[in-house]
């Protein structure tokens, strides 16, 4: 598993969206308390990005098949950049209200929430092609290499909380670009 190119890139894709989505799970509660005060409600409104999210699957089963599972994740992670950065610039360069503030960053939770039902199984998928026999054992292992990765990029990114979602965001950025490297410089065919 570790020998073969296809399966340790689409690993550490994977192991960077896992990164990025545990960073915004242990940021979020501060997020929405401390930054946004939006804490009462956070469940709702947690709820509510779960529910808009969970549309992804059904994208996803919609347009795999006209433009397949690579070209489809490696959209999803040159969305998720370009959200993140736009968000973080905008915070950083303009002075926004509160309130104004609050919804952007419900859009790109509700992105944050999307991508990973366009990625991670049609990243699975394409990394048990070339295993075969073996596909089993491989998905075994890709799930905790991938998870124990992510968990070791939350943390830093977790850790660097300032009362602001500008580290989260930036953690997105770094996530989604390497990521979505990774998609581009693997191989086309498995």
């Amino acid at each position: 598993v570790a020998m073969n190119r296809v399966v340790m890139t689409y690993t550490l894709a994977m192991s960077l969206s896992y990164g990025a989505l545990f960073a915004y799970l242990s940021s979020a509660q501060q997020l929405y308390v401390e930054t946004y005060n939006a804490g009462t409600s956070f469940p709702l409104y947690f709820a509510g990005i779960a529910i808009i999210s969970g549309g992804s699957g059904v994208l996803n089963s919609l347009v795999v098949m006209r433009i397949g599972m690579r070209s489809l994740a490696t959209l999803a992670y040159f969305v998720m950049l370009i959200a993140s950065i736009l968000f973080a610039l905008t915070l950083y360069l303009w002075d926004i209200p509160l309130e104004t503030a609050f919804y952007l960053f419900l859009l790109f939770s509700v992105i944050s929430f999307f991508v990973p039902g366009l990625t991670f199984g049609n990243l699975n998928a394409l990394a048990m092609e070339p295993m075969g026999h073996i596909a089993g054992m491989a998905s075994a292992v890709m799930g905790a290499v991938s998870t124990l990765l992510g968990v070791l990029i939350a943390v830093p990114i977790g850790l660097a909380y300032d009362g602001s979602p500008m580290p989260l965001l930036i953690g997105f950025s770094v996530c989604s670009a390497m990521s979505l490297t990774l998609m581009l410089s693997n191989p086309k065919d498995a």
